[in-house]
């Protein structure tokens, strides 16, 4: 993953249960819940891309 000097600030808001663990994540590991939150999108983001993709050609294809 590469890594952005600056970048944009998004608020969101999470289920209480999803904190909890990005809580006890982070102090297991001594890594911030917001690089885990940001890696998690990233990823998934990614994901998100590629099954658009597939999605569009399969249609366009028939």
């Amino acid at each position: 993953m590469e890594k952005e000097k600056a970048g944009q600030m998004i608020g969101i808001r999470i289920p209480k249960s999803v904190g909890q663990r990005l809580d006890i994540l982070a102090k297991r590991t001594g890594r911030s819940k917001t690089c885990y939150i940001r890696e998690a999108i990233i990823e998934h983001l990614d994901d998100l891309e590629d099954m658009s993709l597939v999605s569009r050609h399969s249609y366009i294809d028939g």
